[in-house]
């Protein structure tokens, strides 16, 4: 577990802690995933996986709402 952790200091990164049984701490991510899955994965085709990253970066843009509890919000 230390290289873990160490390995997320070296980039910046912080681990996440959640506590067990608790789903609303997965709600804006499981709702983010959803949308994703939606509006661009589910019965869509794509050439390539090249094609289908450009297609994600031009559909969705991620904010962050302040005034909602910090929750992405998704345009499409």
């Amino acid at each position: 577990m230390p290289m873990f952790i160490n390995t997320l200091k070296y980039f910046g990164m912080a681990q996440s802690v959640i506590r067990i049984s608790t789903p609303v701490d997965h709600t804006q991510i499981e709702n983010f995933c959803y949308i994703l899955k939606a509006n661009i994965v589910h019965e869509k085709q794509y050439e390539s996986f090249h094609d289908f990253k450009i297609v994600v970066a031009a559909s969705i843009i991620t904010t962050i709402d302040t005034s909602s509890n910090n929750s992405i919000v998704c345009h499409q």
